[in-house]
């Protein structure tokens, strides 16, 4: 049997966690097409974590592997495992199957509306490739939900609270849409970027492809390579420019880049990304905006620094919150 056809589940535990890397994902499809009856294996594995069910006892593990062996080709019944992973990725194929184990029961007692949820902390990022293929990398303070299992002709559908940027595989049977809560935008394949944190207006800023963004109001905007529009809710109107995209997805890098945004929203940003409380005081914010660019390596508190001079603030450290208020006037 050919090493090739072997369930490998140092590489299923890489595309269930969102850190394969297109090579190891082309190679999980190239299986799934050598072997038809491993293709739902993710989508289970994916639909029945998100259920959260967990059996833990040796008895229903066992009795789970011989089940799960069961649904394999004869010749795959046997698994080889090779060095390291002989005995210690068998066991955890058994404890993984097992406290997934919705896999062996019958279809119709498995919620349809089961999701599985991305959060991402402060001070952290995180790359996922989705069932597709898809790839999204989350920012900081974000959260995406995705259905447990996109059925083979329906549309792609997620929900971003946040900041993502999406890589789309091109599938034109199957658009791919993600909402945001006051917006959808809808691709065929395309790559791009979405901020939609709360309190801050939705934004689309687009690599390669085209998209369309629309409201629930029913307004609606083409967006292709190199345009950036924000939906501005109050006026209820688009409003889209040229721009470089590289400006607005350096953060997957760590890069910190603004272009003339509020001095307030640049706040929040440092504030997710540290992972650090961040608290204003007094009036600053109003009418201050900020055109900076720090690289991956800088340290919050040179960024502070930098912001001290230029906006003459005045930052101290308290109880593990940082405080930013206007500079005292001299008497």
């Amino acid at each position: 049997m050919s090493q090739d056809n072997e369930l490998d589940w140092s590489l299923i535990n890489k595309i269930l966690e969102g850190t394969a890397t297109p090579k190891e994902s082309a190679k999980w499809e190239e299986l799934t097409r050598q072997q038809a009856a491993y293709a739902s294996l993710i989508p289970w594995l994916r639909r029945v974590r998100a259920e959260q069910q967990d059996p833990s006892s040796p008895y229903y593990a066992m009795n789970a592997w011989q089940h799960f062996k069961k649904k394999l080709p004869a010749k795959q019944r046997i698994l080889h495992l090779h060095g390291t992973w002989q005995k210690a990725a068998m066991a955890a194929a058994i404890t993984l199957i097992i406290s997934l184990g919705w896999w062996l029961y019958p279809s119709s007692t498995k919620p349809s509306n089961a999701q599985v949820i991305y959060t991402v902390p402060n001070g952290q990022r995180k790359l996922v490739t989705l069932p597709d293929s898809t790839q999204i990398w989350i920012n900081a303070g974000s959260l995406v939900k995705i259905p447990a299992k996109w059925d083979e002709d329906s549309i792609r559908e997620i929900y971003l609270e946040g900041e993502g940027f999406f890589n789309v595989r091109q599938d034109p049977s199957r658009p791919f849409v993600v909402h945001t809560g006051e917006t959808t935008i809808r691709v065929l394949g395309t790559s791009f970027n979405i901020e939609a944190y709360h309190q801050v207006p939705v934004t689309v800023t687009i690599s390669t492809g085209k998209v369309q963004f629309s409201s629930k109001s029913g307004a609606s905007v083409t967006l292709t390579k190199n345009q950036r529009s924000v939906w501005m809710a109050g006026e209820g109107i688009f409003q889209t420019s040229e721009v470089d995209p590289s400006l607005y997805n350096g953060w997957r890098e760590g890069v910190l880049q603004f272009r003339d945004e509020p001095l307030l929203e640049v706040i929040a940003t440092l504030e997710r990304r540290f992972n650090i409380p961040i608290k204003v005081m007094g009036d600053i914010g109003k009418d201050q905006y900020c055109t900076a660019r720090f690289g991956a390596r800088e340290s919050l508190d040179n960024i502070l620094e930098s912001m001290r001079h230029i906006y003459g603030l005045r930052i101290t450290h308290k109880e593990g919150t940082i405080l930013i208020q206007p500079k005292q006037k001299r008497k």
